[in-house]
């Protein structure tokens, strides 16, 4: 089925596709957002929520679709007798109520636009929002990360709280915990983490959640003292500015071994139409890039180049971090 439809889809649809992920789509977008701000462009951001829309999807019509794209007769009756009868009912004052469609949910940033007008779709005005949350990822009108790193420390809080009691197990080896608050905790924590802007302030708050949580699975508590280098070494643990700048760089790896056409690919260096306002120019995911390349000593077309050879790029990544012993204390 898979191969069937993927050749009809279009570059922006990355869902369950092969080489593609959720930080393609996110990055691509803060970055136009970021851009955009920079050079005093409008623009306006339309999100639709389709997961509302399912009840408003034409089925008969996606069946027809389904076989014009080649999905075998028998795959796309399977699919249909699986939707047969189905309808959507609430409970309401103890009745059920009759069948009834969704609405789909849909929102709308606008960002350097001076005109208030809300904006219709057949007569129903779109919700204009400050911020959205789109694949798991907060973005907002001003193209900040600050509050998408606040939420990720929230969520990777609560699962860290969740596993309180094997934290405080004396069966279970600091191995194993560690090695569950790399594969649990973490994840949730730097999911997107890719496409932040790594600030001072923001590397700070993000890791001291990481410490206070590797002392929790230590046992160690206040008078006990323990240096960060210590805790890092005794957990197998690297700083996280240093994780952030190597995930970072694997998925530039990533972007820049796809087409020249990719939409991720040209946002990396994409400007938009517009004049820059006077002062200094703000902080931006793209200049933490640029600072990085100027310290790797390296021309964006030498990278290019480069990242054809995967295991050429794995070492330049690997090499971005000094190793711990030569690390400066």
């Amino acid at each position: 089925m898979k191969d069937a439809v993927d050749p009809h889809l279009r570059d922006q649809q990355a869902g369950f596709r092969k080489e593609r992920s959720c930080t393609d789509q996110i990055a691509t977008l803060r970055i136009i957002l970021e851009q955009s701000l920079e050079w005093n462009s409008p623009m306006y951001v339309n999100f639709i929520d389709y997961e509302k829309a399912f009840d408003s999807v034409d089925r008969q019509s996606l069946w027809k679709l389904l076989r014009h794209y080649g999905v075998p007769e028998k795959i796309t009756n399977i699919i249909r007798k699986s939707y047969e009868g189905m309808t959507c009912r609430i409970v309401h004052g103890r009745q059920l109520t009759d069948a009834f469609g969704v609405r789909t949910g849909s929102k709308v940033f606008k960002i350097n636009a001076s005109n208030n007008t809300p904006i219709t779709v057949q007569g129903e005005a779109l919700e204009e929002v400050d911020s959205f949350t789109y694949l798991g990822s907060i973005l907002d009108k001003y193209g900040g990360t600050d509050e998408d790193v606040r939420t990720r420390i929230g969520k990777a809080r609560t699962a860290f709280q969740q596993l309180k009691n094997i934290w405080g197990s004396s069966t279970i080896s600091i191995t194993t915990k560690i090695r569950l608050f790399n594969t649990i905790v973490k994840p949730i924590l730097l999911y997107g983490a890719e496409t932040w802007r790594t600030t001072v302030v923001t590397i700070k708050r993000i890791q001291v959640f990481i410490n206070s949580c590797l002392r929790k699975i230590l046992k160690i508590r206040w008078p006990e003292k323990i240096s960060n280098e210590e805790l890092w070494t005794k957990t197998n643990q690297q700083p996280v500015d240093e994780a952030i700048l190597q995930r970072r760089w694997r998925w530039i790896g990533h972007t820049l071994r796809k087409s020249a056409s990719s939409i991720t690919r040209q946002s990396l260096t994409w400007n938009p139409q517009g004049k820059r306002k006077r002062g200094r120019p703000r902080n931006t995911w793209r200049r933490d890039l640029d600072a990085d390349v100027k310290q790797m000593g390296k021309t964006w077309g030498q990278l290019e180049r480069l990242a054809q050879n995967r295991d050429a790029w794995r070492k330049l990544v690997g090499g971005l971090c000094p190793k711990r012993e030569h690390r400066r204390r």
